[in-house]
């Protein structure tokens, strides 16, 4: 394995940790609590997590595309490309019904870690 192949199979296990990481804290908020400013913060306190702001959207997007969360914000996940400094607080994600799924162990998902 070249250097260039390590490093790509490094990020897609960073991207499948962050994923997962993710689901877990918005498994662990009450829906009234589960904002994107929320979940980020409960990441970031963890002593191993080191992923920065554009990564924790590109991972929210794929978690919304893929229908395990969802934002309820007039624009959906188009609201994803306005964050700019401090937009985190005001979007509310929800788990869906297939999040949940995954997150009991009924589906799996290659690009997200248990």
């Amino acid at each position: 394995m070249d250097q260039k192949e390590v490093l790509q199979a490094t990020e897609r296990a960073g991207f499948s940790d962050l994923n997962g990481q993710i689901m877990r804290m918005c498994n662990i908020l009450k829906p009234s609590q589960r904002t994107l400013n929320a979940v980020y913060s409960l990441c970031k306190n963890n002593p191993n997590f080191a992923y920065t702001e554009e990564q924790i959207v590109q991972s929210i997007g794929y978690l919304c595309d893929g229908g395990y969360l969802a934002i309820d914000h007039p624009k959906g996940v188009q609201c994803l490309d306005d964050l700019s400094g401090g937009g985190f607080g005001r979007i509310r994600l929800r788990l869906t019904s297939k999040g949940t799924q995954l997150l009991m162990g009924a589906l799996s998902d290659p690009c997200i870690d248990d």
